[in-house]
């Protein structure tokens, strides 16, 4: 199956390549894989919903022994 959307892998994956994803925009949904697998399970979000979940990202602390910016 050909895909109408391009992936945009993220900006993180030389640095951290094991936990990478992908996302694509269409019309009316974000989309995000694992880039590692690309062949399973899609997020799909309403761009609404999408800015919610990035929004949430970038209020919660970083985890523990992570390098700000870097997960």
């Amino acid at each position: 199956m050909v895909e109408p959307w391009t992936w945009r892998k993220s900006s993180l994956s030389d640095v951290k390549p094991d936990t990478c994803v992908e996302v694509a925009w269409t019309d009316s949904l974000v989309l995000v894989r694992d880039s590692q697998y690309p062949q399973g399970p899609v997020l799909r979000f309403r761009p609404a919903g999408w800015q919610a979940f990035i929004g949430h990202i970038a209020a919660a602390p970083a985890p523990a022994g992570s390098t700000p910016g870097r997960g």
